[in-house]
């Protein structure tokens, strides 16, 4: 059990980590070199890759997503208890869409993730192109069903990110490079 200066301790640590996470954020969901710059254009909407709702290789790597959400929820909510956190960022991402048009949605990255068994919830990470139902900031809840990603980041590595990857293999080598070096963790290779 922590003392006083011990809490004190943990209170300043988490500061620096969300701090961190939160430029971790932004560069992980725009193509930024920094964070100033990086949040407008994260805000904006700017840098959305669109990819048709039929892609076979897509589809197939939401449900491996999916699939493995036990792995990722089990890894975050061990590393929730840890006085000082192993993980150096956990996001999911998920498929949102306004009530009126539920084919018209996007797939956006959510923060601060929890689990009751039933429902993901967390905060949304960007601001939505065109949807009004949700917005950046806000808190969603959403069932597993609605899950496309998840990412982790442990030791500078990157684990998940099934989706990222499909997108990664797309790209020509002189993109990847490009992509990756905005990062300051590692993807795994390409198979």
């Amino acid at each position: 059990m922590l003392g006083v200066g011990g809490q004190r301790l943990k209170g300043m640590f988490f500061h620096v980590v969300m701090t961190i996470r939160a430029c971790l954020i932004i560069a992980l969901s725009i193509f930024g070199t920094s964070c100033d710059d990086s949040l407008d254009r994260f805000q904006s909407g700017v840098d959305v890759i669109s990819v048709d709702s039929d892609d076979l290789e897509m589809n197939t790597a939401m449900e491996e997503a999916r699939k493995a959400f036990p792995e990722f929820w089990s890894e975050v909510s061990v590393d929730q208890q840890r006085v000082i956190p192993a993980l150096t960022l956990s996001l999911v991402k998920a498929y949102f869409f306004d009530d009126s048009n539920p084919d018209g949605g996007e797939h956006i990255w959510v923060d601060s993730v929890s689990f009751d068994g039933e429902k993901i919830s967390g905060i949304l990470m960007s601001q939505p192109r065109s949807l009004r139902s949700v917005a950046i900031g806000e808190l969603v809840q959403f069932p597993v069903r609605q899950l496309s990603d998840w990412l982790l980041v442990g030791n500078g590595k990157v684990r998940g990110a099934y989706t990222v990857q499909i997108l990664r293999a797309r790209m020509n080598d002189d993109e990847r490079i490009a992509h990756d070096a905005n990062y300051p963790f590692e993807f795994p290779s390409l198979k």
